[in-house]
């Protein structure tokens, strides 16, 4: 959690569906939760700037700044090298994915993913354990 004592995501795709199907996912999971989203990896950057989010959910291929150009500037920033990354991408490979962990994601997931397991990836990233309810969707 942040110094504001409440969690702070950042979605980035380039998807206006599959962000809507990530906030979606996520929205409520947490009594002091604030949801950001961006449609690219460039308003990514630019919201990064102004805020410190405790896990940021990125897609790989985009355009401009892609997922792996994200990851890296997020692992390079003293101010957001805290944040967890997890990589939500249509790209199977395993150069995709070694990449991705080269740049410094924490996590990787093969679209498409289901809810409860987009849940339990931020759960287990973000260290919290249970939802407020008491279970793991």
């Amino acid at each position: 959690m942040n110094e504001r004592n409440r969690t702070e995501l950042l979605l980035v795709d380039d998807d206006p569906d599959t962000l809507q199907a990530m906030a979606f996912a996520l929205d409520g999971m947490w009594k002091d939760m604030r949801i950001e989203t961006a449609q690219n990896g460039e308003e990514a950057c630019r919201k990064l700037a102004h805020m410190r989010p405790d896990l940021i959910i990125t897609d790989l291929n985009m355009p401009d700044v892609d997922g792996l150009r994200l990851c890296r500037a997020v692992r390079e920033d003293r101010n957001l090298n805290h944040a967890k990354v997890l990589v939500v991408t249509g790209r199977s490979d395993r150069h995709a994915n070694a990449r991705a962990f080269e740049e410094g994601a924490d996590e990787y997931m093969v679209k498409p993913v289901a809810p409860s397991e987009l849940r339990r990836a931020a759960i287990r990233l973000l260290g919290l354990g249970l939802l407020p309810d008491g279970r793991i969707q």
